[in-house]
């Protein structure tokens, strides 16, 4: 617990550091113009949900706003983003990537019908990919302990810039 002036000088000392940082304002990007102007930056201790009907792009957009956040906390040093995925696998958030990057179907890729010059734009992309510093834990049936876990070896290993869980509906019982 803290008094209220102590609250009050966290306020004014990242106020302070939010000047001090010309090429960042406080906060990680979420990448989209539309989101950060309706929402600002992505804060530390927030939590942010996306809701929506199914099928209607929630892990889309979680996904890019995650890789845009990453790039951010790349430059600013901060550490990775860590995702608990309770509905794709890794390889899954790796190819919707890679097919918005280039324009080939996912479909296309994950069926293995592509050509030489596609395969060679695919590792180009994944080349990429790598500077993107995000961790994607996908075991089956995890619980809020086992995304507790996950998010703390981050933490201690890589730093911890930002998290997700897509998709909160399907986290098993303890």
């Amino acid at each position: 617990m803290m008094d209220y002036g102590s609250w009050g000088a966290q306020v004014a000392k990242r106020a302070r550091e939010s000047i001090e940082r010309e090429d960042f304002g406080y906060g990680l990007s979420p990448g989209l113009k539309a989101i950060e102007e309706t929402i600002g930056r992505l804060l530390p201790g927030k939590l942010y949900i996306l809701a929506g009907m199914s099928s209607s792009g929630k892990s889309a957009l979680a996904r890019m706003m995650m890789e845009s956040a990453c790039r951010d906390a790349i430059a600013q040093r901060l550490g990775h983003g860590y995702i608990s995925s309770l509905e794709m696998t890794g390889a899954e958030y790796a190819t919707r990537h890679i097919a918005e990057v280039l324009g080939i179907p996912a479909d296309k890729i994950e069926h293995g019908d592509v050509n030489r010059g596609e395969v060679e734009a695919i590792e180009r992309a994944v080349a990429k990919m790598s500077g993107i510093n995000i961790v994607v834990d996908a075991r089956p049936r995890m619980t809020i302990d086992n995304i507790r876990s996950g998010a703390l070896k981050v933490r201690n290993t890589k730093g911890l810039a930002i998290m997700a869980t897509d998709h909160l509906l399907l986290m098993a019982g303890q």
